[in-house]
């Protein structure tokens, strides 16, 4: 049985406030839920945008990493680039990452590129930050070389007698000389690509300049997503790294896909 707090001799105030605090509406409690959810619809938003900033400096280093890697393999090489992608190993494609990825401590090496590894039919590559852009979903990145991959190298060649492109194809155009690119810093070398669902696959985007290619929205979110607040972050072939917003149709002609800045 309860007892009435003024049941005895003297009354005491402090006992009276005490219960009382506890004893809350149904209106203050929908108030104070309303309140609640109010500030989260203001706050999330901010955090949201706080995370993504925090994903594409993450994918900045990721490049910077490739840019810093680029000089170190030409020295290796001639003054050469590397391939963006190559299957004479074993009938297996070898990308630029793993080129580049030696000189990232990405893992094992083999004939100078990282290791060839094994994979099933389900999507299971070997998973390495360096090569991951942290705001792709990871079974949404390339399985190339058995890695996988959130970037991709620019093979388009120029239309002239050298067939040369910054990261070269197999059969179609060999990787040019560091020191022989006259535009490097307006040249496209590695930048973030589409995910598998907007159908991207490969290491590389390979284009004839001649040709005069274009991509629209839809079929040049491949290779030009747009990720990061409207733009992508891209290495240019001087080896700095910046953010590009693609604007459509993106054409294999422009100076940042290789016409006027490869040769």
């Amino acid at each position: 049985m309860v007892e009435n707090l003024c049941s005895r001799g003297s009354f005491n105030p402090y006992a009276v406030s005490v219960r009382k605090q506890y004893c809350f509406t149904l209106i203050e409690l929908l108030v104070v839920i309303a309140i609640i959810a109010i500030l989260a619809a203001i706050l999330l938003p901010a955090l949201n945008s706080a995370r993504e900033r925090g994903r594409a400096a993450s994918c900045i280093n990721n490049l910077k990493q490739f840019g810093t890697a680029l000089p170190m393999y030409g020295e290796d090489n001639d003054g050469y680039s590397c391939y963006g992608w190559h299957d004479s190993w074993g009938g297996r494609r070898v990308g630029f990452h793993m080129f580049l990825g030696v000189y990232m401590g990405g893992g094992k090496t083999y004939a100078g590129h990282l290791e060839v590894n094994n994979w099933d039919n389900s999507f299971s590559p070997t998973k390495n930050d360096i090569f991951l852009c942290p705001s792709i979903p990871y079974t949404q990145n390339a399985n190339e070389g058995g890695w996988a991959l959130s970037y991709y190298s620019n093979g388009t060649y120029d239309d002239g007698n050298t067939y040369l492109s910054y990261f070269g194809h197999k059969n179609m155009a060999p990787p040019t000389k560091l020191t022989r690119i006259k535009n490097a810093s307006i040249g496209m070398g590695i930048s973030e690509a589409g995910t598998r669902e907007q159908g991207r696959s490969g290491t590389g985007i390979l284009l004839n300049m001649s040709w005069g290619v274009t991509f629209d929205a839809i079929e040049g979110a491949k290779w030009f997503p747009n990720r990061h607040a409207g733009s992508d972050n891209v290495m240019f072939m001087d080896s700095h790294v910046a953010a590009n917003k693609w604007v459509f149709p993106v054409k294999g002609t422009d100076p940042i896909i290789g016409k006027k800045s490869m040769f």
